[in-house]
């Protein structure tokens, strides 16, 4: 596989949230979440013959990019105040410093 194409370490990591923090083992219920349930509903949808409309495929991504979106700025939003408050802190601590 290609080094720039590469989402083995992608996969890695997906599966390294599955574990309980506390316990150090793999969740069930995350297995069964992320994994089991999804693919469970992929193929008992395609056994049963449902197909999704091309108006719902289109409304569904359009949800999904939007809700992107707003994640996204969400995070860059969060960022920028974690920046803030370190850059106060350190601030402080230089005219605690200084007098």
């Amino acid at each position: 596989m290609n080094s720039k194409i590469n989402i083995g370490s992608l996969i890695k990591g997906h599966i390294k949230t599955l574990y309980n923090a506390s316990t150090k083992k793999l969740d069930f219920s995350d297995i069964v979440t992320f994994f089991v349930l999804p693919a469970l509903v992929a193929i008992l949808g395609s056994f049963w013959g449902i197909f999704l409309s091309i108006d719902i495929i289109s409304l569904l991504v359009n949800f999904g990019s939007i809700f992107t979106a707003l994640l996204l700025s969400v995070l860059v939003l969060v960022y920028d105040q974690v920046g803030k408050v370190n850059e106060k802190l350190n601030d402080d601590k230089i005219r605690t410093i200084q007098c």
